[in-house]
């Protein structure tokens, strides 16, 4: 408002109000764009906290497992895939693939060994 009573009053020219102005508005629409980010990133973050305590509350029953039984496994454990690859020169690559029941450690998705 200030801005615009100056160049009504003859204090600054209309081009050095429009060239203001402009930069005003870049910077507003700069300063909407980052308030948006902040505000997607702490939602991810808050999300992420969430998923890590659900994942800890549900893993807590398995912590002290000393026995793995069949009943135990079938509950933990969705299925192993193993994949076997035979070279030229017949060295054998095998991978395995563990599918949980339970969601992923949030985070870490996949895991190499």
């Amino acid at each position: 408002m200030r801005l615009y009573e100056d160049m009504i009053a003859g204090r600054i020219s209309e081009q050095n109000f429009n060239t203001m102005l402009e930069k005003t508005q870049s910077e507003q629409t700069e300063l909407k764009t980052k308030v948006s980010e902040g505000r997607k990133r702490l939602s991810d973050e808050v999300q992420l906290a969430n998923d890590a305590k659900q994942w800890v509350e549900a893993i807590q029953e398995y912590a002290n497992i000393t026995e793995l039984d069949a009943a135990t496994l079938n509950r933990l454990i969705k299925e192993i895939v193993v994949h076997e690859r035979i070279d030229e020169d017949k060295t054998r690559h095998i991978s395995i693939e563990i599918h949980f029941n339970l969601k992923p450690i949030p985070e870490v998705e996949q895991v190499t060994a």
